[in-house]
């Protein structure tokens, strides 16, 4: 059995790990044996290993071990119908994905960077549809979106080859985007409406300034 012989492997990884130095190592391990744990049907000790791998996550400063510990923390609870739980590990996991994004430099974009981290967003937009929330799920589909496109354009400003003058405009707008982003985080009401707006016709603004720029 291809996971069994995994799960042997892990324990022998153990093993070595314990005496290494390295934090990172011994929460990626974590992480691994619960991802073990859940193809074996052993959910609460899946649980039990994310758990252990958040702590050590939050402990170190692993930003990105951390949210993807808090989204499999909400599958598993989704799976269990634990739909309030697992909302708020949805939750937890998008703010530690945009305070990672917000704290790269602008030399570190990818353009994969938050299309990698996209499912929190999805799961909670999916729990919110069946909750017949519809407003606040599209909002939620649009959040992810909107941050994935921003980072994709982000990575033009660095590596795009058009006039100097069209990629500092495309910085300008970039940033202007992001403001209203955390903005609208904050905002509600008729706030939200109109930031909404002007966040549509910002992204418009910013795309075309980024064909431009690609000319």
């Amino acid at each position: 059995n291809r996971v069994n012989r995994a799960v042997s492997a892990i324990q022998h990884a153990a093993a070595a790990i314990r005496n290494d130095q390295n934090p990172r190592h011994s929460i990626n391990l974590k992480l691994i044996e619960a991802k073990a744990f859940e193809r074996l049907g052993k959910y609460s000790e899946a649980e039990a290993m994310l758990s252990e791998g958040l702590s050590l996550a939050k402990k170190h400063g692993q930003q990105d071990s951390t949210q993807t510990a808090l989204s499999r923390l909400g599958k598993l609870s989704l799976g269990r119908g634990e739909t309030g739980r697992a909302k708020r590990f949805f939750s937890m996991a998008i703010k530690e994905i945009e305070a990672l994004r917000s704290s790269l430099t602008s030399d570190e974009y990818s353009i994969t960077f938050l299309e990698s981290r996209l499912e929190p967003f999805r799961d909670l937009a999916e729990l919110l549809l069946t909750e017949r929330r519809f407003v606040a799920a599209f909002e939620m589909y649009e959040r992810g979106r909107s941050r994935a496109l921003l980072d994709s354009l982000g990575q033009k400003t660095v590596s795009g080859k058009g006039p100097q003058k069209l990629h500092t405009e495309l910085g300008e707008v970039r940033s202007e985007l992001n403001a209203n982003y955390k903005r609208l985080d904050l905002a509600a009401g008729d706030d939200r409406e109109r930031l909404s707006v002007v966040i549509k016709r910002t992204e418009a603004c910013l795309l075309y300034t980024s064909d431009a720029a690609d000319e």
